[in-house]
């Protein structure tokens, strides 16, 4: 089976359309967009191995999206039908920026 991990970031922001402004929102996590988001794991490794795989892709991307801060795995045949085995989200996320 094909597994895959989909990166996510915070965001605390959205586009108000009537006052064409950013507006402050309480934040939540969303799935990064772009040719970074996903990452195709080896299915034949054990869950572990593939958490550490995650780790690693997140330290490799910490300066080119350094607002990753959670993943979650899917396995499936095909990437619209996988199923989450696993998610991940760092301690602290939702704590008030300084």
């Amino acid at each position: 089976m094909k597994a895959y991990v989909i990166f996510q970031q915070r965001r605390d922001f959205a586009w108000d359309n009537s006052k064409h402004t950013l507006v402050s929102i309480p934040p939540v996590l969303e799935d990064l967009c772009g040719s970074d988001c996903m990452f195709i794991l080896d299915g034949r490794n054990n869950l572990n191995t593939m958490k550490a795989d995650c780790q690693e892709r997140m330290y490799k991307l910490r300066h080119v999206q350094p607002g990753i801060c959670g993943y979650k795995i899917y396995k499936g045949e095909r990437l619209d039908k996988g199923r989450l085995i696993y998610q991940w989200v760092r301690s602290g996320w939702d704590a008030p920026k300084s």
